[in-house]
C-alpha cells in the first residue's frame, strides 16, 4: 500500500545501504483487495526513532479506517408488571387465572407433574398477556402511554398513505396527529422534569433535616436535661 499513494521520494524509500550509498524501496504494507479503499494513506518515516535499535530500515506506517456493521439491539417484550398495583387489575388477573386453571382442572389431574406444571405456566402467561400486556419500550422516560398510543395511530395512518397517497383525508389526519403528538411531548417533558426537580428537592430536605438532627447518646442525655 505505500506505492498506492504519491508522496515524495524522501517518504517512499524504506532502507538504505550502509554508508547511506544507495537507497531502496524493499519494504511493503500488503492488504487484500477488499480492504484497500479502508486505507487513507500508507508512507515511510525516516525520520523516525526507535529507542536503544540501530536500524537501517525506515518505519512504514498506514492509516487503516474500518466500520463493522453494528447488530440492532432487540427489545425483548416483558410483561407490565407495574399495573398490578392497581386493585383492579390484579382482583382481575387473578380471576382470570383461577378460571382458566379450573378449566384445564380434569387435563392437569391426568399428566404428569412436568406436563401439569407446563399447563399451569402456560395458562398464567397468556392470561398475563390478555389482562396487562406488554411494557411499552421508550427511547425517553418522559413519555407516556397516551403519546405512544397516538404514534401507533399516526403509524397506522402513514401505512395506509404508503398504499393510497393521494388521499387528502389522510394527509390532513396525519398531519393533524402529528401536532397532537408534539404538543403532547412538550407537555410530558415538561412534567416529568419538574417531577423529578421535586423528588430532587424533597430527597434533599431530608438530608438536611437528618444531618442537623442530634446523634449519639450525648445527645439525647442533653435533650433530657434541657428544660
Amino acid at each position: 500500500m505505500n506505492t498506492y499513494f504519491k508522496h515524495k521520494p524522501t517518504r517512499k524509500w524504506t532502507w538504505r545501504s550502509p554508508g547511506d550509498r544507495t537507497r531502496q524501496m524493499i519494504d511493503y504494507i500488503m492488504i487484500d483487495r477488499r480492504w484497500r479503499s479502508c486505507i487513507s494513506n500508507a508512507r515511510s518515516y525516516p525520520s523516525a526513532i526507535v529507542p536503544n535499535v540501530e536500524k537501517d530500515h525506515n518505519l512504514v506506517l498506514a492509516n487503516f479506517k474500518v466500520r463493522f456493521n453494528v447488530q440492532k439491539r432487540t427489545h425483548t417484550k416483558k410483561l407490565d408488571i407495574e399495573k398490578l398495583r392497581i386493585p383492579e387489575v390484579k382482583e382481575h388477573c387473578e380471576i382470570e387465572i383461577k378460571n382458566r386453571c379450573e378449566a384445564l382442572s380434569s387435563m392437569i389431574e391426568e399428566a404428569s407433574l412436568d406436563e401439569a406444571l407446563d399447563i399451569v405456566n402456560r395458562t398464567i402467561r397468556k392470561t398475563a398477556e390478555e389482562v396487562i400486556g406488554f411494557k411499552r419500550y421508550r427511547r425517553e422516560p418522559s413519555i407516556s402511554d397516551e403519546v405512544l398510543n397516538l404514534a401507533d395511530q399516526r403509524r397506522t395512518i402513514k401505512a395506509k398513505m404508503s398504499i393510497n397517497p393521494q388521499d387528502e383525508g389522510l394527509k390532513q389526519t396525519n398531519t393533524q396527529l402529528k401536532s397532537v403528538i408534539n404538543n403532547k411531548v412538550e407537555e410530558c417533558r415538561e412534567e416529568w422534569f419538574n417531577k423529578q426537580c421535586y423528588e430532587a428537592e424533597e430527597s434533599n430536605l431530608k438530608k438536611r433535616h437528618a444531618i442537623s438532627l442530634p446523634k449519639g447518646k450525648n445527645a439525647q442525655e442533653r435533650n433530657q436535661t434541657e428544660p
